[in-house]
């Protein structure tokens, strides 16, 4: 999906979630709170922000096999 600049395109928040397979441009992969997450095989192009983004409390979760390209995080 193409989402807007300043909102999360999936949001991860729960007990074992799967993100899987997925093209996102201008969005990203925010995970927060999440537990026995898997985030794989994605595409993440030109996010505003971090194109995959695990924070605050999330555990035994995997990421695998992404791809991120042209987010203003990698920018120096």
């Amino acid at each position: 999906p193409v989402g807007h600049p300043h909102v999360a395109g999936i949001w991860l928040s729960s007990e074992d979630q799967a993100v899987v397979d997925n093209r996102l441009e201008y969005a990203n992969i925010f995970v927060r709170k999440a537990q026995r997450f898997v985030v794989a095989r994605n595409v993440v192009y030109r996010s505003t922000a971090d194109g995959i983004h695990v924070t605050t409390g999330s555990g035994l979760g995997k990421v695998v096999g992404n791809v991120v390209r042209e987010t203003l995080a990698l920018k120096p």
